[in-house]
């Protein structure tokens, strides 16, 4: 499963997000047998074993549980070297001004960008709220 990673570097991944659930990932077959969360896991320590400068999401957290999906949010936004770059539903409030920069999309088309703090004002992001 992690066989083009090193060790070493998937290793001091995990202990950073401080999760014990790989253990039992390690040791099943094949990826077939992992639910939808444990994927989700298996991928994002990929990507941060990668040591890429730029990382990209797309609902990373959509079938985790809600106190892994709390430790991994925690985590990504103490990571200063890293652009991430996500598109997520379930992101709280103190999470998205955590932000430097967030987009706000309607149709697939940018409406409103800037710090969350200013989006907040905006009338886009009232009607948006009025919907959810």
């Amino acid at each position: 499963m992690f066989s083009t990673y090193k060790n070493d570097k998937i290793n001091e991944v995990v202990d950073k997000l401080n999760l014990n659930i790989l253990e039992n990932i390690k040791y099943k077959e094949n990826c077939q047998q992992l639910s939808g969360g444990e994927k989700q896991i298996v991928n994002i320590v990929r990507m941060l074993s990668a040591d890429t400068p730029i990382c990209i999401m797309d609902e990373p957290f959509s079938a985790m549980d809600v106190n892994t999906t709390e430790i991994l949010q925690n985590t990504l936004m103490e990571m200063k070297d890293k652009t991430i770059i996500m598109v997520t539903h379930k992101l709280s409030q103190e999470q998205l001004e955590q932000f430097d920069e967030v987009i706000l999309m309607k149709s697939g088309k940018v409406v409103q960008s800037g710090a969350y703090s200013d989006i907040l004002k905006t009338s886009e992001f009232r009607k948006l709220q009025t919907i959810s």
